[in-house]
């Protein structure tokens, strides 16, 4: 048995792969970030969510990427709470960036993107990442994210920007209320997250000239600072992982052509192309 997980701060994706009969069995947990959580309560996670649901398979090989985990201890304390609960299986720890790397690249050459929540990007050889633009986060990046769009959006709708039609629209599928939403953001915790949330409202209107203008110029800002920086960018597939990316990839694609940017897959998850590699 194979063990392969893709993990977020809210949610983490478990797949239970058997080489023998090719199988596979999808498990969802919460999620497991070594920002925010010590190693027993990752363990007590394992204990309490996935050995009830893995009915009492036991993996030979444990692959887990995940938010958090670019550090070595986190990385440890991540694979400390995994050995812990499988004991005889051998156990691997990445980052989430390289898991979009290795989904999206396989052993080729490229550059990997994250689109989700947050952003992120690497150039990655075909074995190990070369070169990574810092991501800085909800208040200083996120270029291209999920929350970056939320927070276009929430300043174009409070500065009066919006059409009216849009305004209307977003009046009656969220609560607008300046001083809910400002506590949310300045009061509460993990701000990106429920920024973010807004971001569904452009992807569902995506068609409008406004919307497509604003996803247009914040894809634009995220392939400027985030992939063309990387050298032989234009020559390099330019590869996606997020809901961002793929609910939105022709506005996606329209910002590369513009960019001269070379096109390469979209995932809404990276897991497919993650169980494609490990059980090659």
């Amino acid at each position: 048995m194979i063990l392969v997980a893709d993990s977020g701060s809210t949610k983490t994706h478990w797949e239970l792969y058997d080489p023998a009969t090719r199988a596979h069995q999808a498990i969802y947990t919460d999620g497991i970030s070594p920002f925010y959580r010590t190693e027993d309560e990752i363990y007590n996670v394992l204990q309490a969510e996935l050995f009830p649901q893995m009915q009492e398979k036991v993996p030979r090989s444990i692959f887990f990427y995940g938010t958090g985990c670019s550090q070595p201890d986190k990385v440890a304390r991540v694979a400390n709470a995994l050995q812990r609960a499988f004991p005889a299986a051998s156990v691997m720890v990445d980052h989430d960036l390289m898991g979009a790397a290795v989904a999206t690249c396989g052993d080729q050459a490229g550059i990997a993107c994250i689109l989700g929540t947050g952003s992120n990007s690497c150039l990655f050889d075909g074995r190990k990442i070369v070169d990574n633009v810092p991501s800085l986060g909800f208040i200083l990046g996120d270029e291209g994210s999920g929350a970056h769009l939320g927070r276009k959006l929430l300043q174009a709708y409070y500065y009066r920007e919006f059409p009216a039609e849009l305004a209307a629209k977003i009046k009656q599928e969220y609560n607008m209320d300046k001083a809910t939403v400002l506590n949310h953001v300045y009061d509460e915790p993990m701000p990106s997250q429920f920024v973010a949330t807004f971001a569904k409202f452009i992807s569902d209107n995506n068609q409008h000239p406004y919307m497509h203008q604003l996803l247009f110029d914040c894809f634009t800002e995220f392939l400027t600072r985030m992939v063309l920086k990387y050298e032989g960018a234009l020559g390099l597939p330019v590869h996606f992982i997020g809901s961002i990316a793929e609910l939105n990839q022709a506005v996606l694609f329209k910002a590369m052509d513009r960019l001269n940017l070379k096109q390469g897959a979209i995932l809404k998850s990276p897991m497919d192309g993650l169980l494609k590699y490990h059980t090659a």
